[in-house]
């Protein structure tokens, strides 16, 4: 069995994504330093039950991903700007303390190798994604980049799970699908569902533009499918 530190965060981390982290608890300083001697990961998970900062009773669901240090920035006052690489899936099995940080028992997850059929999943996703990510980029008056899918069905997975604008929740449950054939099918499905969302509030913006009446109860959907309101200010 082995140890990890856990960094319990209010986002989820997929194996392959990036990520900038602020730390500046002393608790989570003394484990960035401790990491950084013993050249190891840590581990992120999303908070199931707890607040993010300044709370040590804080619990993380069971399903993280390992994040390794790529550099470290040094701060005043002790503290850290990270860059951090997701790697492997973990389950925690047991925490073992809470003190000065979470430190739990963990088994790595593996994937069983795709099936013949992920190749094709993924090139739906490929011809899928540009019209997505251009509609959300207009709804959010925001520039983003398109991403480049590997041809590795695992990998492509997860590249899709970080791209996808989603609540927190749905990103859990993708990170914690067993299969990448059932991940890519469960990410087809939310892309479908949130293209065809971000097409009807582009065309009710339209008609409101044209001072034409328009649905207004979009915004428990909106936040429902991609955790953000889209503000048409």
């Amino acid at each position: 069995m082995d140890t990890l530190r856990l960094f319990p965060l209010g986002t989820v981390f997929f194996p392959g994504a990036t990520m900038n982290i602020h730390v500046f608890e002393e608790r989570f300083r003394r484990m960035v330093r401790e990491c950084l001697e013993q050249d190891v990961p840590f581990g992120i998970a999303l908070i199931r039950e707890g607040g993010e900062a300044g709370d040590p009773a804080a619990t993380p669901h069971s399903i993280g991903t390992e994040a390794r240090i790529m550099r470290c920035d040094p701060l005043p006052e002790g503290r850290f700007l990270l860059d951090v690489r997701g790697e492997r899936r973990f389950s925690i099995v047991r925490v073992v303390s809470r003190e000065p940080y979470l430190l739990a028992e963990v088994e790595y997850l593996s994937e069983p190798p795709p099936t013949a059929a992920a190749g094709e999943l993924v090139a739906r996703a490929r011809a899928g994604l540009p019209a997505y990510v251009d509609l959300l980029a207009k709804m959010a008056n925001v520039e983003l980049e398109l991403p480049d899918l590997p041809d590795d069905p695992v990998s492509a997975s997860y590249v899709i799970a970080q791209t996808l604008q989603t609540n927190d929740a749905a990103k859990q449950r993708l990170l914690e699908v067993s299969r990448a054939d059932e991940r890519l099918r469960a990410e087809l499905a939310v892309l479908q569902r949130a293209t065809a969302a971000l097409e009807r509030i582009a065309a009710q913006r339209e008609s409101a533009a044209r001072g034409e009446s328009g649905g207004n109860g979009e915004r428990k959907d909106q936040e429902r499918l991609f955790g953000v309101y889209f503000s048409p200010n």
